[in-house]
């Protein structure tokens, strides 16, 4: 009995989140509402109030969705993906063959189904802040333990990577074109000899 309800449950929430993308193709999140996702997914408001607070929290659990669904084959950390990006002999290829191994910003670019959530310029800032907040410890920790700084300015360079991350994506309106693949290459380059100059400073700096 509870196996036949889980699945119940799990197929309405699907249809509820998945009206919402469909509503968000044809208009822009301040317009959606609950009566027109209830009516897309052919439910009534009751049962949308049996899974979710409100449209935000669909909003939240369809986010969710989207960065998880671009599970990493490895846990590599940037730095280390920067690296061996840089260093291989076509950088743009190795983008093309290794895509999912990249940071999470970069990997939500291969779902098209999840397009009309991350092109919608009314939800920008709440999306930055969801990536932002989804790693952030991990990502910080590891950034103090590998390059030896606090942990207030591991979170300057978080901060900076994954904001930049996200608007080289809007400006590729994230898609995994071939110019956007040559525009990730020349970053991880970037990012790479960046890392190059706090590691040799940082070495610098036990010397005296």
């Amino acid at each position: 009995m509870t196996k036949k309800l889980d699945r119940r449950t799990l197929y309405t929430q699907t249809a509820i989140k998945d009206s919402f993308l469909n509503l968000l193709e044809k208009q822009s999140f301040p317009k959606l509402n609950v009566t027109a996702i209830c009516k897309e997914a052919d439910i009534t408001r009751s049962t949308f109030y049996l899974h979710y607070i409100d449209i935000y929290d669909v909003l939240d659990q369809v986010l969710n969705d989207a960065l998880d669904a671009t599970t990493m084959k490895n846990k590599a950390a940037p730095w280390d993906i920067a690296k061996i990006i840089a260093e291989s002999s076509d950088p743009v290829k190795f983008i093309d063959t290794h895509i999912s191994d990249l940071p999470i910003c970069h990997r939500v670019a291969l779902i098209p189904k999840y397009k009309a959530l991350f092109t919608d310029e009314t939800l920008n800032s709440y999306i930055l802040q969801h990536i932002l907040t989804k790693q952030k410890t991990e990502v910080i920790h590891n950034m103090v333990a590998h390059f030896r700084i606090d942990s207030a300015l591991a979170e300057s360079l978080y901060t900076f990577l994954i904001n930049g991350s996200f608007a080289v994506n809007q400006q590729y309106k994230w898609e995994s074109t071939p110019q956007w693949r040559a525009a990730q290459a020349m970053i991880f380059r970037f990012i790479h000899s960046g890392i190059q100059g706090l590691l040799e400073g940082r070495k610098k700096e036990t010397r005296y």
